[in-house]
């Protein structure tokens, strides 16, 4: 069995589970990205064309968004600790079948299921959060798992490409030595060029010790790893709910259409208008990756310290998202149309950072009023990112048009003044069981002796 005892002895019960949720976020950032990050050896080794490898790498976006919405049916139905292990198997299992894929229907599974675990684990998050972190400490908590999971997507590239190198440097060196006649080693420099294999199995492997790690805390204290107390919560008034959770859901699709100006519109508008890719600019890309995980960090890092020092919920997790989707909207309308990298760099990283505060903030707000029921009000959020999918104007209308792009930012301005409306005081309602009817003792022999009496009295009107 796992041993923790480590962990037991130098860390807090809060922060062996942040240390935890922490850990299984980067790994799922590093097996998010680290496919794109090893293209080439993919491409290289099962010889697919680059439509058909795009829908391999699309598989994992289907089922990371149909994930979101399952992760809170999952808490609901299993309690969070048992969500975790379903879904961290599932990470495990297809990170693992990733590097072993063989041909183009078993990697777009692998990344079809690992899509549907990822996303299922983000509610289960935020439901893991609840019990055991207070409202003033929920902000940097979430922030710094999001910040994990950016920061996994950002050190894959990186990873996986060193992981790759040397592969390719023998390729071109054996491609030289056979110009010039000289004996080459094509094998070797092709297991290297392969290596990509065992960057996923050893993915595989860390994700499978996380699960054991998982297991073994929520087994020793279950208290602290489940979430969820032992009794059945109880059922969910969904007449009073409804109107509590259409807010952040609506939030939560205006936020995923943010997103998705900022990743897919900008860079294609820019490319097909200016010729400039910035997907091959050091100055944009560090300052997006840099953007996202300060965000996560700094958004929760403010709400928290607004609470401790106003004493006032619902103002401190308004402010946050209000002014990161303004932020985020303001940016965007000083995106400089042009080549100017640096000046590109600046506005796309401002505005990635106010929606990632603001993304973070509705996580929190989810743990804020989702009470025993946290699976719900995540679920709700995840429900949003995913209509962010199926109904934006960016797709709808195609990517490089400036009208989706207009329509976005005014929905990125309006979500700033709709944050203020948020109320994270007021719990979800729940159904409560009618309480007992208590007589006391006297009222009970009164009773008796009534119906003693009324019974005497009517065999003496019958005779």
């Amino acid at each position: 069995m796992f041993d923790s005892a480590f962990l037991t002895r130098t860390l807090t019960p809060r922060g062996r589970a942040l240390l935890l949720l922490a850990a299984v976020a980067l790994l799922a950032g590093l097996g998010r990205d680290g496919i794109l990050a090893a293209t080439s050896g993919v491409r290289g080794f099962l010889g697919l064309p680059n439509d058909e490898l795009q829908i391999a790498f699309g598989a994992y976006g289907f089922g990371f968004y149909l994930g979101l919405v399952l992760g809170g049916v999952l808490v609901e139905r299993f309690g969070t600790a048992r969500a975790f292990l379903i879904c961290g198997a599932f990470a495990a299992a297809a990170t693992g079948l990733t590097g072993g894929a063989w041909s183009l229907t078993v990697l777009a599974l692998s990344r079809l299921v690992f899509g549907l675990a990822v996303g299922a684990m983000l509610p289960a998050m935020a439901a893991a959060l609840a019990p055991w972190t207070p409202p003033r400490e929920r902000g940097w908590a979430m922030g710094s798992i999001h910040a994990a999971l950016a920061a996994g997507g950002i050190l894959a590239w990186p990873l996986f490409g060193l992981v790759h190198l040397p592969g390719a440097w023998l390729e071109a060196l054996n491609h030289l030595l056979a110009e010039q006649g000289w004996r080459t080693w094509p094998v070797l420099g092709q297991l290297l060029l392969d290596a990509w294999r065992g960057g996923f199995l050893i993915l595989a492997g860390l994700a499978a010790l996380w699960v054991m790690a998982w297991r073994h805390w929520f087994e020793a204290r279950p208290g602290e790893a489940v979430g969820q107390p032992a009794e059945t919560p109880p059922p969910l008034q969904w007449r009073g709910a409804l109107p509590i959770l259409a807010l952040p859901t609506v939030l939560a699709v205006m936020q995923g259409w943010g997103m998705a100006l900022c990743q897919d519109w900008v860079p294609r508008y820019l490319l097909e208008t200016w010729h400039f890719d910035i997907k091959l600019s050091n100055w944009v890309w560090a300052a997006s990756g840099a953007a996202m995980i300060l965000g996560c960090l700094v958004g929760g890092f403010a709400a928290d310290r607004s609470l401790n020092h106003s004493g006032n919920i619902r103002s401190a997790h308004q402010v946050v998202p209000g002014i990161g989707f303004l932020l985020a909207a303001l940016s965007l309308i000083l995106l400089p149309i042009g080549e100017n990298q640096l000046a590109i760099a600046v506005s796309l990283g401002l505005a990635l950072f106010g929606l990632q505060a603001a993304g973070t903030m509705l996580w929190v707000f989810a743990i804020d009023i989702g009470g025993r029921h946290t699976g719900v009000s995540a679920g709700c959020i995840g429900l949003g990112l995913l209509l962010s999918r199926l109904v934006s104007p960016l797709y709808l209308y195609g990517l490089g048009r400036p009208l989706p792009a207009v329509i976005v930012v005014m929905m990125l301005v309006l979500a700033g003044v709709l944050s203020f409306r948020l109320r994270p005081h007021i719990e979800l309602p729940v159904l409560l069981p009618p309480a007992p009817v208590v007589t006391e003792p006297e009222d009970e022999a009164a009773a008796e002796i009534e119906a003693l009496l009324g019974g005497t009295g009517k065999k003496k009107a019958r005779a």
